[in-house]
């Protein structure tokens, strides 16, 4: 997921982009869904873009297409953040985890979901980008998981700390 500082939203996605076998997967939205975003970004060039307080740095050639190579020119870019248990019902998104066959349900500071694409092509991220989420909780025993929506698995990526 991705993000740049652009005064263009673009709306050219189709409103549902994902790939329909990810419609079917994990995230299955009650009642509608929440907004999606739509920006644009140069592929070539650092990226800085800020949606309400957060803030997304996206690295130069932090993209590559299906066949493994960098990604230049244009990218369209959605974006969407979630904050709160109304947020995450909505949209259906999965807060039961499972460590070591036991499982718990998440207490989340907040989610962020992005997708890039280049001429309606998914573009895979090859780059770390830097996400400061904007949180209204603070602590600093908070981790970082990123979710498979194909099988509604998450992952543990490392600690995190929200101010």
């Amino acid at each position: 997921m991705w993000f740049f500082n652009t005064n263009n939203p673009k709306l050219s996605l189709a409103e549902n982009e994902l790939p329909t076998k990810q419609q079917k997967g994990a995230l299955n939205p009650v009642f509608g869904d929440i907004p999606k975003n739509y920006y644009s970004l140069n592929a070539k060039e650092e990226e800085v873009f800020k949606f309400n307080n957060t803030i997304i740095k996206i690295p130069v050639n932090a993209f590559t297409n299906k066949k493994g190579d960098v990604v230049t020119g244009e990218v369209e870019i959605s974006y969407r953040e979630f904050h709160n248990p109304i947020d995450f019902f909505v949209a259906g998104i999965p807060m039961i985890y499972d460590s070591a066959g036991v499982e718990y349900h998440f207490e989340s500071a907040g989610m962020f979901e992005i997708y890039g694409y280049q001429n309606g092509e998914p573009v895979n991220l090859v780059k770390p980008i830097e996400v400061k989420l904007a949180s209204l909780h603070q602590g600093d025993y908070f981790n970082l998981y990123k979710l498979d929506t194909l099988s509604g698995e998450w992952t543990y990526l490392s600690k995190d700390t929200s101010v």
